[in-house]
């Protein structure tokens, strides 16, 4: 892949790589089918301006359904390793997710509130679904706590008897060790309060240093990395902790914190 962020993307393809080969050695006996529709494993994403973005943001929620299908995930990268890598990353930097945003109180149209207010575009976020701002799209990776997705966001396609080890096998591609080696991000906002950040980050220092509700702000000195952990938007009150209240904190403290 020859783009202005080919460096980026070859440590990423470098990294996960060897990790997708030993995921598909692990779970290549089960009885896994195309027609299943079960969704493969989650790996991190990011805009074509993310490497020459200021902030380095990676925005990561709970887990995806929608990722590409477990079967043809194996095969593609059986057949050519990386294969799979590229694709899911085009289709992201089509900015297809801004058609899941409908509300500001679902994961994409918070993210995309979020990222309009840290450009000053705030008022305008919704344009992001009709194509516009894409400079501003361009600019966060994405990523999720679960590559393998739960039982329960899966419950509508029927959970087989194996996918525990399936999600036993995905288990390798979770963990923040991963974002820090590949996208060297600066901030990293999570919107899942179901996680404990410092299990998460094993492996780094963790230090809180603030906790306002149920928003909690820590920092990984060494990395230089500041965590903000909130609720997932489908979780954020409609009262005093509503999407619009944790959108402007976050800002606030990005300002206070100089980053």
């Amino acid at each position: 892949m020859h783009t202005p962020d080919s460096t980026l993307y070859q440590r990423y393809s470098d990294h996960y790589k060897p990790l997708i080969k030993d995921f598909i050695r692990e779970v290549d006996s089960l009885p896994i089918r195309d027609e299943d529709r079960l969704p493969g494993p989650f790996l991190p994403r990011f805009g074509k301006g993310y490497v020459s973005s200021a902030l380095k943001l990676v925005i990561v929620g709970q887990d995806d359904h929608n990722s590409w299908n477990l079967w043809r995930f194996i095969a593609g990268e059986k057949a050519e390793p990386g294969k799979i890598l590229q694709e899911e990353l085009k289709t992201f930097r089509l900015h297809l997710f801004t058609q899941g945003g409908s509300r500001r109180q679902t994961f994409w149209g918070f993210t995309m509130m979020f990222l309009a207010a840290l450009h000053g575009r705030k008022e305008d976020w919704e344009k992001m679904k009709k194509g516009e701002l894409s400079e501003i799209l361009d600019s966060f990776a994405w990523g999720n706590i679960h590559a393998i997705a739960l039982p329960s966001s899966i419950k509508k396609l029927g959970i087989p008897s194996y996918w525990d080890l399936v999600r036993r096998a995905g288990n390798r591609f979770n963990g923040f060790q991963h974002i820090q080696n590949t996208l060297h991000p600066r901030v990293v906002v999570v919107t899942c309060r179901g996680i404990d950040i410092p299990t998460y980050c094993k492996g780094y220092d963790v230090v809180k240093v603030l906790s306002v509700g149920r928003l909690t702000h820590y920092k990984l000195p060494k990395v230089c990395v500041d965590i903000f952990q909130v609720p997932h938007p489908r979780r954020m009150r409609n009262g005093l902790e509503n999407p619009d209240y944790f959108c402007d904190k976050l800002k606030t403290l990005l300002v206070q914190n100089s980053v």
